[in-house]
């Protein structure tokens, strides 16, 4: 529950818009944000009948590695972006002076040009719908299914108050925080933290998570008695 929201899927959904303008794609926001949601209700579609063919361990293995990369790559194009605008809005002698024919140190802004920024202006919507697809297989459902099969029958009712109260907490922590971590810092920064929470939540599911595809409630028992 805590890595389904630290991943930043209610940030997004919240604002999915904005992201768009921030990264000053040409394409039309509100039509970004159908495209998404689009993504999002066929993902789950796709989660649902793959679920008992495949198994909880492995979709959640593979959404939390696509939310990583996704991020990831959301982070990388607006840290070019930031690097492009401060490069083009501050004259400095010092900076100058060092991008010289033998020197080694140059900015990001260097090797990346506005004109390279606007033809990445799809980046973000292809990170953003794979964000969502990945979410969708795995991170979005399963938690709330494994929730069910985790807990034997008369711990069930408890935990499952528990695991929602601690679910939706997380969300507010996420979408009350990040709009001041991000004036703070950069909106790159914040993508990478949100890639860097879904590798941890990758590691978490590979060695820690038990699969409970087929399992019955003793079988689940057993498993925490060892």
């Amino acid at each position: 529950m805590v890595f389904q929201q630290f991943s930043g899927i209610n940030f997004v959904i919240s604002y999915t818009v904005q992201i768009f303008k921030d990264a000053g794609s040409d394409i039309d926001e509100n039509l970004s944000s159908i495209l998404v949601s689009l993504v999002q209700v066929v993902g789950t579609g796709i989660a649902i009948l793959i679920v008992d063919r495949f198994g909880r361990k492995i979709l959640l293995s593979m959404s939390a590695l696509l939310m990583c990369l996704a991020t990831c790559s959301l982070g990388i194009f607006f840290l070019l972006k930031q690097s492009v605008e401060e490069e083009t809005t501050t004259t400095s002698p010092s900076v100058t002076s060092t991008l010289g024919p033998g020197s080694t140190t140059a900015s990001i802004a260097t090797f990346v040009s506005k004109e390279t920024i606007n033809d990445l202006g799809i980046l973000p919507l292809i990170s953003l719908m794979v964000f969502i697809a990945g979410f969708s297989i795995g991170f979005g459902p399963l938690p709330w299914v494994m929730n069910v099969e985790l807990f034997s029958s008369e711990a069930r009712v408890p935990a499952a108050a528990a695991c929602g109260s601690v679910n939706w907490l997380c969300s507010y922590l996420v979408v009350s925080t990040v709009p001041s971590i991000q004036n703070a810092t950069s909106a790159a920064f914040c993508y990478f933290l949100f890639s860097g929470m879904s590798l941890l939540a990758t590691l978490f599911v590979v060695f820690l998570t038990p699969e409970t595809k087929g399992k019955s409630e003793e079988d689940m028992k057993e498993h925490f008695r060892k």
